[in-house]
C-alpha cells in the first residue's frame, strides 16, 4: 500500500474561489498517479483573509474532493479544521484531511487522544463514512495555537501545530502539521544575521519537538518525561537539540506544513548583485529603513530594489537562471549537488535529528496569485523564493519510509531514488495559489 502526505498553504483558493476547482483537481490527480491508499493533506491558512466564509468554502472544497472521480474509491473521509476566527486565544486556521481507500479500511486505526487508545474507523458492514468535524475540543487530534510573545513575536498570528496519530500493520505513525512565523519586511530582513532571522521559527519548532512527542501513543501519562526524547542544551549556542531515540522502540513522527524557512538573504543578494553595497532609505532620519536599492557600480543601472514586500530583481536573465537551476536535482551526483538557490536554503539545517529527501524541485512560494494558466510557474516579486513548504521526518519516520534499507545520517545520507518513495511538488503547470503544495509518497509494506 502507498502512503501520501501532502502539506499545502490554501490561503489564496479562499480569497480567490475560483482556483478551488483546479486545486481539488491537482490534489486529486496526484493522489491517484501515486497509487495512493492513505492520503493525509495538512492545510494552513484555511478561509484566508475571508474569515468570515471559511467554514462554507471548506465545505465546498471537502465536497469537491469526496465527489472527485479519481478519488473514487476513497470510502472514508474525517476532517479536522479550525475555522473558529471568533476565539483569537486559539484560532490557527489549520486543517487536517484524511483520505482513506477502502481496501485498507479494515486494516487502519486512528488515535483517540481523549480515551488514550486506537480505534478502527470501520466495521464489516460499513462500506463509506465522512465525519468533519469543525472547531471546538477535538477527540482524534491535538490543535495548539502559539501565544503572543512567545519565541519573542509580540505580533498577533494564527500560527501553531496541529496533530494526529494513526496506526497501520501494527505501524504507529504520528503526523504534525506545522504553520510557523514568517519575516514581515525583506529591508530588515536583509539587515538581520540569518540566525537572529529565524531564531523564532527555530525555537518554535523545537517547541513543537517537544510538545509532540508528548503526546505519543507510546506515552501514559502526558506529564512523564519521555523516554524517547530527550533536550540537551549546546554550551556555546543555547539551543535545544531534540534527539528521537532508537528508532525500533520510538513512534514515527512526520512533520510536515509551512514551516516559513527562507534563504540566507544577505548571501543571495551578494550573489544576484555581485557584492554590490546597497543603499538603504529612511522615511525619516529616526525610523529605521523601509528601502534599499542596489546600483550596478560604475553605472545608474538598477540591479535588486528591496521594500517591506518587494523583491524586485532589474536582471530578470539571471534571476530567471538562478531560480530555474533551483529544480536542478539535487542528486546528479549522487548525495546532492544542486543549484546556486539551494545553497541558501540552510534553515533545515538547524535540526540535525529531522531529516528530508533530496530536494530536487524548485522552491515552492511565493508564486504569482492569477487565474491566467501561463503566470503558474511565475514568481511574484514579493518575496525571495524558497522552499517554505516541506516535510521533515524522524529517525523512526525514516526507518519507516526505506524499510530498514537505509539507516539515516543526516539529510545527505537519505537517497532519492528510493524505491515507491516520491518527493515532489504539485500543480507545478497550474494556478493553485502562492504556494505550491508539497507531496511525500511511500510505499508501506
Amino acid at each position: 500500500m502507498a502512503v501520501t502526505l501532502i502539506t499545502a498553504n490554501v490561503g489564496t483558493i479562499f480569497e480567490m474561489p475560483e482556483l478551488m476547482p483546479v486545486w481539488v483537481e491537482e490534489i486529486a490527480k496526484s493522489i491517484s498517479m501515486r497509487g495512493t491508499h492513505f492520503a493525509a493533506i495538512h492545510l494552513q491558512e484555511v478561509g484566508g483573509k475571508k474569515f468570515t466564509s471559511s467554514k462554507a468554502l471548506m465545505t465546498s472544497l471537502l465536497q469537491q474532493l469526496r465527489q472527485h472521480h479519481l478519488l473514487k474509491n476513497f470510502s472514508h473521509c474525517f476532517g479536522y479544521i479550525d475555522t473558529d476566527a471568533a476565539n483569537g486565544d486559539s484560532y490557527t486556521a489549520l486543517g487536517l484531511i484524511y483520505l482513506i481507500h477502502r481496501s485498507i479500511r479494515k486494516n487502519i486505526q486512528r488515535y483517540n487522544y481523549v480515551t488514550g487508545g486506537f480505534s478502527s474507523i470501520a466495521s464489516d458492514s460499513d462500506e463509506g463514512n465522512s465525519a468533519v468535524q469543525y472547531d471546538g475540543d477535538y477527540d482524534y487530534c491535538v490543535k495548539r495555537k502559539f501565544a503572543v510573545g512567545q519565541f519573542g513575536v509580540h505580533k498577533k498570528s494564527r500560527k501553531g501545530f496541529m496533530q494526529s496519530a494513526w496506526q497501520m500493520h501494527g505501524r504507529v505513525f504520528h503526523l504534525v502539521n506545522v504553520h510557523l512565523f514568517p519575516d514581515t519586511s525583506n529591508v530588515e530582513l536583509l539587515q538581520k544575521t540569518r540566525d537572529s532571522s529565524a531564531r523564532s521559527r527555530r525555537e518554535a519548532l523545537e517547541f513543537i519537538l517537544v510538545e509532540s512527542a508528548r503526546h505519543s501513543t507510546r506515552r501514559k501519562d502526558a506529564a512523564d518525561t519521555d523516554k524517547n526524547i530527550r533536550v540537551d542544551r549546546e554550551n556555546d549556542s543555547k539551543r535545544s537539540r531534540i534527539h528521537h531515540e532508537d528508532s525500533k522502540s520510538a513512534d514515527a513522527f512526520f512533520y510536515f506544513g509551512d514551516f516559513n524557512f527562507r534563504l540566507d538573504m544577505s548571501a543571495l543578494v551578494t550573489y544576484l548583485t555581485d557584492g554590490v553595497r546597497g543603499k538603504f532609505t529612511r522615511p525619516a532620519p529616526e525610523q529605521p529603513p523601509t528601502r534599499c536599492v542596489f546600483v550596478k557600480r560604475g553605472s545608474r543601472e538598477q540591479l535588486l530594489l528591496l521594500e517591506k514586500k518587494k523583491f524586485v530583481v532589474a536582471d530578470c536573465d539571471k534571476y530567471d537562471e538562478v531560480v530555474a537551476s533551483a529544480a536542478t536535482s539535487a542528486v546528479q551526483a549522487g548525495a546532492g549537488s544542486s543549484g546556486p538557490l539551494k545553497q541558501f536554503d540552510w534553515e533545515g539545517d538547524q535540526f540535525p535529528h529531522l531529516f528530508e529527501l533530496p530536494v530536487a524541485f524548485p522552491p515552492s512560494y511565493p508564486y504569482k496569485e492569477s487565474t491566467d494558466v501561463a503566470c503558474a510557474a511565475e514568481f511574484n516579486c514579493t518575496r525571495a523564493p524558497a522552499w517554505c513548504d516541506r516535510v521533515l521526518m524522524s529517525t523512526a519516520a525514516v526507518s519507516m519510509i526505506t524499510t530498514g534499507r537505509e539507516s539515516p545520517g543526516g539529510a545527505q545520507a537519505l537517497s532519492a531514488n528510493l524505491p515507491g518513495v516520491v518527493y515532489a511538488p504539485i500543480g507545478l503547470d497550474a494556478v493553485v495559489g502562492d504556494h505550491k503544495p508539497i507531496a511525500l509518497s511511500f510505499p508501506l509494506s
